[in-house]
């Protein structure tokens, strides 16, 4: 019986690496995939070379909607990057060990970040959290050593566990009042916590923390 090889394009071996069922589609630098609706874009992959990345609002007439999970992970070139309205979700690992990134503007859309999605970005200095965001997964900043102001929206529902373990340059928080969170979410975290004394949040905290009253 005879073998019959044939050569893969490079995007096709990362699809079966990775496990993907769908072959991603390519635009400027960034690859992508449609929902099966053909409504909505999640930028899956980037293969440029420039430091500053503005990821687009919409390809073709489509919009963008979601990071894909490790879209941007291990891009080390990269140093800024402007996330645009319409995004709702950042997936896990999305930005995961981008060294050199320092700088991220969220849109005002984002709805959850993901686990792992700037985990060990050790550069990473400035970035803003929207009003409209609702979830923070686990380890999301775990490792983000030069974070050294944070807000947490007064909107967020839930943290997940060591969100910000290893943010060593971060000195305090202060929680919304209605956040959930469990006894690990502040694991490696080691600077202050703040909560207002009458909200579920400083109950809830109280259970693992110390916490300070504003």
């Amino acid at each position: 019986m005879k073998l019959h090889w044939s050569v893969l394009p490079f995007a096709a071996v990362c699809v079966m690496l990775f496990g993907s069922t769908a072959l991603a589609d390519t635009w400027d630098d960034f690859s992508y995939e449609l929902n099966d609706e053909g409504t909505e874009i999640t930028i899956t992959g980037y293969t440029g070379s420039s430091d500053y990345v503005v990821i687009p609002s919409e390809i073709g007439d489509t919009a963008v909607t979601v990071i894909g999970e490790e879209a941007f992970a291990d891009c080390d070139v990269i140093t800024q990057v402007e996330i645009p309205e319409g995004v709702t979700e950042i997936g896990k690992g999305s930005f995961r060990d981008c060294d050199g990134l320092a700088a991220v503007t969220l849109p005002y859309t984002l709805t959850n970040i993901g686990e792992y999605a700037f985990q060990h970005c050790y550069s990473l200095q400035e970035i803003s959290l929207p009003e409209e965001l609702k979830v923070i997964e686990r380890n999301a900043f775990d490792g983000c050593g030069s974070i050294s102001e944070l807000t947490l929206p007064e909107g967020l529902e839930s943290i997940g566990d060591e969100a910000f373990s290893g943010c060593g340059s971060l000195q305090s928080l202060m929680l919304p009042d209605d956040a959930v969170f469990s006894e690990n979410t502040f694991w490696g975290y080691e600077g202050s916590i703040y909560a207002n004394i009458d909200s579920n949040a400083a109950k809830e905290v109280s259970r693992f923390h110390k916490f300070i009253a504003p």
